[in-house]
């Protein structure tokens, strides 16, 4: 039997020309980059929504706010700003290593699109969600001032939280549909997953919650998706061309 009658996994695929995506040595080495990258973005977003997390909630009496800006417990919060854009570089640098390990295919354009359309958008409604969030206690603990208000505080709180988790959790759920489904038609992940990939997403697209466990799907699947990508480019470098042949013929 030929491989015109029955789908090559995704391994084989690759090494028969299907995708555009990098092949042996360079493929493990985009592969392991993208890993790298996933890794620290999922490490830096988990450190500062720890930090951001000291934050006192929406519903926090007027009380905790005012504790909170007069016990200079700002200075975490403000490490934790600080990690945010760093996150954003090392999210950057995993999301266009990913799609170079992906590679390119005339049948997924759409699908391609998306992924980087819902990517930036994702980064670009965390900065701003996290700087709301934090901008009171950033003045606090640069300038020493005590802002005027609490229940102004508590406006850019639930501004920052509206960002978040109204906008930069859904967009999230999408670019984790759109990698998914690109990472499954070339057979680079496991079906479990692929599975574990779209039911994550459909979480975030319908979450209502504003507690930041949310958010630890979109850390822990980048690392999932990353490792298993890396793993493939690993198996398929070690097919020799004589053992990718065969296999294709059988």
């Amino acid at each position: 039997m030929t491989s015109s009658t029955l789908p090559l996994p995704g391994a084989l695929r690759r090494l028969s020309g299907a995708s555009d995506a990098p092949r042996g040595a360079d493929a493990v080495r985009t592969a392991r980059r993208c890993a790298i990258a996933g890794a620290t973005f999922a490490a830096l977003l988990c450190a500062a929504l720890l930090l951001l997390d000291h934050i006192p909630s929406l519903g926090a009496p007027t009380l905790d706010y005012l504790r909170f800006y007069l016990d200079g417990a700002g200075t975490l919060v403000t490490i934790g700003v600080y990690l945010v854009p760093l996150a954003g570089v090392a999210f950057l640098w995993f999301m266009f290593t990913l799609r170079e390990a992906l590679g390119r295919r005339d049948d997924d354009a759409t699908v391609s699109g998306l992924q980087c359309a819902t990517g930036v958008a994702f980064l670009c409604l965390l900065f701003a969600g996290a700087a709301a969030v934090a901008s009171d206690a950033f003045l606090r603990h640069r300038t020493g001032l005590l802002p005027l208000h609490m229940e102004a505080i508590r406006a850019h709180t639930s501004l920052g939280y509206t960002l978040v988790f109204l906008y930069a959790v859904r967009m999230a759920g999408a670019f984790m549909i759109a990698t998914t489904t690109m990472a499954t038609r070339r057979g680079l992940i496991p079906m479990w997953l692929s599975v574990a990939g779209y039911v994550a997403a459909v979480v975030l697209l319908i979450a209502a919650s504003n507690n930041p466990a949310i958010l630890i799907l979109m850390p822990a699947w980048t690392v999932a998706i990353s490792l298993a990508i890396w793993a493939d480019a690993r198996r398929t470098a070690s097919l020799t061309p004589s053992t990718a042949e065969s296999e294709t013929d059988r």
